[in-house]
């Protein structure tokens, strides 16, 4: 049989959406809502649909299970090599090395029993696929994306070849991490992705100014596909994410192509669950960019779970481990060292014009891949703005003091706004265009689970706030908070 390369692409893309969604046993991904997780063999049979009918054609049902594929429990052996399966896979039994070189798909099972005792991920042109309970829907799982590692003892392949295209070959995208502690960036920099600092708490990084002016030269000319502005999280969270918007805004405001990233870390820091605060950050940045995925969080896993335990719950991540590739949800990318540990792998330990600094990959990603994960072109109101209009704007959001998480009352007419007696008519046209994308905003991160944004639906829901007499506003919001998993 044969398998279209652009089934191939659109598994990938489809794929690489719902990095980081939950396990959840017994299920499988949903068509219209890409934060629905699914179960390992949930996973693979999605898989096999859209390479075998294509998307325009494939059930969304959970139609197959590990014990779809025959296998003896008396002898613990595998089904004999040849034997026919679901969708016309055939067996290798326990031989990986007797896939074929043109193979659409791997399928490695684990068989312990059947249900939540055996497991199974599938790799589509080297590219691993799984769904488990540690790291949910993600490409680094069990083994790796080695079919010999020992916990799989069970092997089957989807025949190829795929035809229609020539597959885009493996890449990684590298980058360098930098701020005053280098030298201000040059055109010898030769990667396309870097991260600059503009501040640490309310500190302003001394080569920021010239730093973000070479990037937004590099990006219009093409150079680069994106960059990182960060900010070193500190407990004045509200200083730290206005410190950090002042200064992109007196560049000009924020680039097209800038993503917004917020180092967490301990050190300086107060220890313990900071969630709130560092989800106001968030929130603060993403609101100001206009588009959540252009804010990314940074920190190595045990400043992570220890500081930011609740997380939004797409919020990808650069997650730090020199010398190791941490296995964590919504990695999207690694800082394999600070330039001096973490030597021996074959990677880049720094590069021009820095010599050795903190660098960083994000594994299978293309720079454009990388950028587009991080909503580099997606469409948002902001962007269409002034840096000015940008800034007063935002001036007039922190003019009103009170709101939880977010340090103001929203000059809104959003369903979800704060009391906000005394609203500027001068700037209704862009109240309105506020109103429907902070609903939207609102209702996305209580989906995810922001508390901030389940508190605002919940409240309004139960009648509170400037619109708890809109009957319609209050169904509205009674239908989101019935499609939240659990609250409180």
């Amino acid at each position: 049989m044969t398998v279209a390369q652009a089934n191939v692409d659109w598994v990938k893309d489809a794929f690489a959406g719902r990095l980081g969604d939950d396990y959840v046993y017994g299920g499988v991904y949903s068509p219209s809502n890409a934060r629905q997780g699914c179960d390992c063999s949930g996973l693979v049979g999605w898989v096999l649909e859209a390479l075998t009918k294509g998307p325009q054609n494939m059930s969304w049902a959970h139609n197959v299970s590990t014990e779809s594929w025959p296998y003896d429990y008396r002898t613990d052996t595998p089904a004999a090599p040849g034997t026919v399966g679901p969708y016309g896979t055939i067996s290798v039994g326990a031989n990986p090395a007797a896939i074929p070189a043109d193979a659409a798909l791997t399928i490695n099972i684990m068989h312990g029993g059947g249900g939540e005792d055996s497991h199974t991920n599938c790799i589509l042109q080297g590219e691993i696929m799984e769904s488990n309970g540690s790291d949910g829907s993600c490409t680094n799982g069990t083994g790796g994306a080695d079919a010999n590692n020992r916990e799989w003892t069970d092997h089957w392949f989807l025949p190829g070849p795929i035809v229609g295209g020539t597959p885009a070959p493996n890449v990684d995208t590298f980058w360098a991490d930098v701020s005053e502690f280098q030298v201000p960036v040059d055109d010898s920099y030769p990667y396309q992705v870097i991260s600059i600092r503009s501040n640490d708490g309310t500190y302003q990084d001394h080569h920021f100014a010239q730093n973000y002016r070479w990037c937004v030269d590099a990006a219009d000319s093409g150079r680069l596909a994106c960059f990182i502005v960060y900010c070193y999280w500190r407990s004045n969270w509200q200083d730290t994410a206005a410190t950090l918007i002042n200064m992109v805004n007196a560049q000009g405001g924020p680039h097209p192509k800038m993503v917004a990233m917020i180092d967490v870390e301990s050190g300086g820091n107060p220890s313990g669950d900071q969630s709130s605060w560092i989800n106001g950050t968030w929130m603060n940045l993403a609101q100001w960019l206009g588009n959540p995925k252009r804010v990314i969080g940074y920190g190595n896993t045990g400043d992570l779970n220890s500081l930011w335990p609740n997380k939004p719950h797409d919020e990808f991540l650069i997650v730090a481990g020199y010398g190791s590739d941490p296995s964590y949800p919504n990695k999207i990318g690694h800082q394999y060292t600070d330039g001096q540990v973490g030597a021996g792998q074959g990677l880049p330990m720094g590069c021009a014009p820095f010599g050795n600094c903190d660098m960083n990959v994000a594994d299978g990603l293309s720079p454009d891949d990388f950028a587009a994960a991080c909503g580099i072109g997606d469409d948002n109101f902001l962007m269409a703005l002034t840096a000015q209009q940008q800034q007063d704007l935002y001036d007039k959001i922190m003019a009103y003091p009170g709101v939880p998480g977010i340090g103001g009352k929203w000059p809104s007419r959003s369903i979800y706004r704060g009391d906000n007696n005394g609203v500027d008519d001068t700037v209704g046209m862009l109240l309105n265009i506020d109103a429907t994308t902070f609903d939207l905003l609102t209702e996305w991160q209580a989906l995810m689970g922001v508390p901030e944004a389940v508190a605002r639906v919940k409240a309004l829901s139960e009648g509170q706030g400037p619109c708890g007499a809109d009957q319609s506003a209050v169904a509205r919001a009674k239908f989101v908070l019935s499609k939240i998993p659990t609250t409180e």
